[in-house]
């Protein structure tokens, strides 16, 4: 048979590095005469970068498209997020906690689950248990880190009891305190405030497909302030990949760690923005007070407020 990649999204975070990179292992525990290899679609974070440091680990591998090549996908269910020739490519799983787009077919039934999650990593995790398989203190520190990131501490609305369970048991095998560690982590990831604007806009940016293409990215910050000097050049940046793309709506939440606030920058319909948070806006930017989740406080808003 082929060899068969886990892969997670393009501008992987950290939860769809970490995801792949376990998740390959786990099948390779389970399959041992098959070849898997954990992959990636793009370019790795500094957030992540900081992971597989901390836990000596190497990058998946990159590939570029899917042609020809046999997929499980991790951490995403959308063609618009995926890889390069997803269309060419034979998928055999999909492990997500994302809405279902509907637009990802294949031939013939395939394992598919997305459930309510802080992150996939906590689904990865619960499959380990699920298979009665002992992970190493590596991968241990990997799923943590994934669920960490995509639920902030845990302080995001989208944090389930699950995650916080996986968390509590991960700590243990990894020996850390996952507060002092997470936040060691966000912090590192804050470091993309020093890269070029082009770099900042598209290092966590996903596109979503319904009536129309609308993009939403995402930066972390500790301070707000850190990145107020540089707004202009983000914006005219984000209007020049809007209309190379052909985003209806662009959206980039610089979001604050600590205060839990994120400022939202747009370029496209304004009022869709004006529809989707309920108010009128002078400019192209807006404070949305404790919203810190993508999936479950802005994307939803903003693909409803579509006419």
């Amino acid at each position: 048979m082929k060899t068969i990649f886990v892969v997670g999204h393009k501008n992987p975070d950290t939860d769809s590095i970490a995801c792949a990179i376990a998740y390959a292992t786990l099948l390779r525990m389970l399959h041992p005469h098959e070849t898997i290899i954990a992959a990636r679609a793009g370019s790795i974070s500094d957030e992540t970068n900081f992971v597989l440091k901390r836990f000596k680990i190497k990058p998946p591998a990159l590939i570029r498209d899917g042609t020809k090549k046999v997929l499980v996908l991790v951490d995403h269910n959308e063609y618009s997020q995926a890889i390069k020739d997803i269309h060419e490519a034979k998928i055999i799983e999909v492990i997500d906690h994302h809405r279902i787009s509907g637009d990802i077919k294949t031939i013939a039934p395939i394992p598919f689950e997305s459930d309510v999650r802080g992150s996939t990593s906590t689904i990865i995790y619960e499959r380990f248990m699920l298979y009665n398989r002992q992970m190493s203190r590596e991968v241990a520190g990997l799923l943590l880190s994934g669920i960490l990131s995509d639920t902030l501490l845990l302080k995001s609305p989208t944090t389930t009891k699950r995650d916080r369970e996986a968390v509590k048991h991960l700590s243990r095998v990894v020996g850390v305190d996952y507060r002092e560690y997470g936040a060691e982590m966000l912090e590192a990831g804050c470091n993309i405030i020093r890269h070029s604007p082009k770099k900042i806009i598209t290092s966590d940016l996903k596109e979503f497909r319904d009536k129309k293409l609308v993009a939403i990215g995402q930066v972390p910050v500790i301070n707000l302030k850190d990145i107020s000097h540089i707004k202009h050049k983000l914006l005219i940046e984000m209007e020049e990949l809007a209309k190379k793309r052909g985003y209806y709506v662009f959206a980039l939440m610089i979001t604050n760690i600590v205060s839990n606030n994120t400022e939202l920058l747009f370029v496209g319909d304004k009022s869709v923005i004006e529809r989707a948070f309920k108010t009128k806006i002078s400019g192209h930017s807006l404070l949305l007070k404790k919203v810190v989740s993508r999936k479950k406080q802005v994307q939803p808003y903003i693909i409803n407020a579509i006419k």
